[in-house]
C-alpha cells in the first residue's frame, strides 16, 4: 500500500486491487489480506487502503492471529470427543518439556501416547464405527474402556511395566487429578519412566495389529 510507486510488488498489488474492486478478478491473495485484516480488527485500514504507522500492525496483527488460533484450539480441544484424557492435562497451548529433555525415541512414544497416535481400543474403534462405550479392553477382565487412562494407571497386564517405571503414590488410587500431575512432571526420572510404559502399552497393541 506504501511502497515505492517503481516497484513490482507496489504495481501488481495495485492492479490486482483495482481488478477485484471493479468485480473483473478476485485475487485468493488479495482475499487472505483481507480476512486477515479484519479478523485482526484492522478493517478500516483495507477499506481506506491506508496504513497508519502508529497502529503498530505488524505487532497487534500477529497477536490477533495468535490469540484467534489458540481460542480454536481450545475449543477443538474441549469439543472432541478424542481429546477427553488429553485435556485433563492439557489445558495451556505451549511447548511441553518433555519434548526437549527426553531423548528421541522415549519423546516420540509419550507423544504418541498422549495424542492417541497408536492402536489403543479406544482409537481403533472409531475407525471400525464401534460405540465409544464398546472399546473395552481386551488384556484385562476390568470390562473397561481400553482407553490411555486405564493402560497407563490401571490394566493388570501392564501391572509390572507400571510398578518398575511408576511412582507406586501415583498408582495407587488413580484419578484425574493424579494423571495431570503424572502427565506434566518435569522430572525427568518420572518422564522417562512414564515414556517406558507408553513403549509397552504402543509395542503391545503393534505386535496384535
Amino acid at each position: 500500500m506504501c511502497g515505492k510507486r517503481q516497484n513490482i510488488s507496489y504495481t501488481l498489488y495495485s492492479i490486482l486491487y483495482q481488478l477485484s474492486k471493479r468485480g473483473f478478478y478476485h485475487s485468493k491473495w488479495l482475499l487472505e489480506i483481507k480476512n486477515t485484516l479484519y479478523d485482526s480488527r484492522f478493517n478500516l485500514m483495507w477499506d481506506d487502503q491506508r496504513i497508519v504507522e502508529s497502529d503498530n500492525i505488524n505487532q497487534n496483527v500477529k497477536k490477533c492471529l495468535s490469540d484467534k488460533f489458540i481460542l480454536n484450539w481450545s475449543n477443538n480441544v474441549m469439543n472432541s470427543a478424542k481429546c477427553l484424557n488429553y485435556r485433563i492435562y492439557k489445558s495451556d497451548f505451549c511447548f511441553e518439556i518433555y519434548l526437549s529433555v527426553l531423548p528421541s525415541d522415549l519423546g516420540m512414544h509419550l507423544c504418541k501416547c498422549r495424542c492417541l497416535d497408536n492402536k489403543l481400543p479406544i482409537g481403533t474403534g472409531r475407525f471400525l464405527k464401534i460405540d465409544r462405550t464398546e472399546r473395552h479392553c481386551n488384556l484385562c477382565n476390568a470390562n473397561e474402556i481400553g482407553d490411555e487412562f486405564h493402560y497407563l494407571f490401571k490394566c493388570t497386564f501392564f501391572n509390572n511395566v507400571r510398578a518398575n517405571f511408576l511412582p507406586s503414590n501415583i498408582c495407587n488410587n488413580p484419578n484425574v487429578l493424579k494423571c495431570k500431575e503424572l502427565m506434566n512432571t518435569s522430572n525427568l526420572f518420572t518422564l522417562t519412566g512414564i515414556a517406558k510404559v507408553c513403549i509397552s502399552v504402543i509395542k503391545t497393541f503393534t505386535t496384535c495389529a
